[in-house]
């Protein structure tokens, strides 16, 4: 593949024309190689710099094909029998694209314009599931796992993971940090299922100290949090028995039914308070993904790599 010398820019930070793509500066050094020159400070770096393919000898036709395979629920053995190549490097891969798409998203999604988010857990497991693991057994990454997950309602985007090993406040406190780095403001309404770990974490993140009363006498009472003007949380609540839905409750956490209802119409997504659209989205991960999926023997057998 040729290189086009006019799509690429400088990485030495010290260069008057760093971070500059179409500058007019860079030079191919190198055809063979994709090796490129800068002409202002004669720095020479790689085409595939700052990209998956960086370090990598393989064509990036053939990752692109692995990672499409494992996209499409492959496992990581069967893609490298399909390719003639070793389940370690098919595996190598892997963790580079996806630590590059963690950055992308990262550096992308940031103060999103949305005016409603759903927010889910989606449980799955490495190794073996909790309870089939021995007690005496401490191993911090082997056994359930639960991914944090969070889509937008409007544009069904995904803003935010996290995976973690229970579903306490101290694992959902990073989870919303996520969520509120990524969400512009506080006008935004916020539905989960009534696991109380939300609320919260919420609070700590999302809370402002409340308005000072005026005292005359006394101490002054220490300030508390409280959700700031303009966020709306609404929770659902699903009875089951046998496995059966049989009751479905909704209620206004933060915010009244009435301003709740009021911004699900403005949004015109949904007409009343759920969660099932990134229930949908929890889906599509399990179909595509082999290492979720509840009875299989496709799991993980590594924390890092789930």
């Amino acid at each position: 593949m040729e290189v086009d010398p006019s799509q690429h820019s400088c990485p030495n930070t010290e260069c008057p024309d760093c971070g500059k793509v179409g500058a007019g500066n860079i030079r191919i050094h190198c055809s063979r190689d994709r090796r490129l020159r800068c002409a202002t400070c004669n720095k020479r770096f790689s085409a595939r710099q700052g990209t998956i393919f960086y370090k990598l000898r393989t064509d990036e036709k053939t990752v692109l094909t692995a990672l499409a395979l494992l996209a499409e629920r492959n496992s990581a053995r069967a893609t490298a029998r399909i390719l003639g190549t070793n389940e370690d490097t098919v595996l190598e891969w892997l963790a580079k694209a996806a630590q590059h798409a963690a950055q992308v998203s990262e550096l992308l999604i940031r103060k999103l314009n949305i005016s409603q988010v759903q927010l889910d857990e989606m449980w799955s497991f490495v190794e073996k599931k909790d309870k089939h693991r021995n007690q005496p057994d401490p191993a911090p990454d082997k056994g359930d796992a639960w991914a944090w997950r969070c889509i937008d309602v409007a544009s069904r985007l995904r803003i935010a993971n996290h995976l973690s090993k229970t579903r306490e406040v101290a694992d959902a406190l990073p989870f919303i940090s996520k969520v509120a780095d990524r969400v512009d403001g506080f006008e935004v309404l916020l539905t989960t299922d009534k696991l109380k770990a939300y609320q919260a974490a919420m609070l700590e993140v999302f809370g402002v100290p409340e308005p000072e009363q005026s005292r005359r006498t006394g101490r002054p009472r220490r300030r508390r949090k409280v959700f700031p003007p303009g966020l709306l949380y609404g929770q659902i609540d699903k009875e089951r028995e046998y496995g059966r839905l049989v009751c479905v409750d909704r209620r206004a956490v933060v915010g009244t039914m009435t301003e709740i209802q009021a911004a699900l119409d403005r949004d015109g997504s949904c007409k009343v308070i759920n969660t099932s659209l990134v229930e949908r989205d929890n889906l599509s991960v399990r179909q595509h993904n082999g290492r979720t999926v509840r009875k299989t023997l496709s799991y993980s057998k590594d924390w890092q790599m789930h």
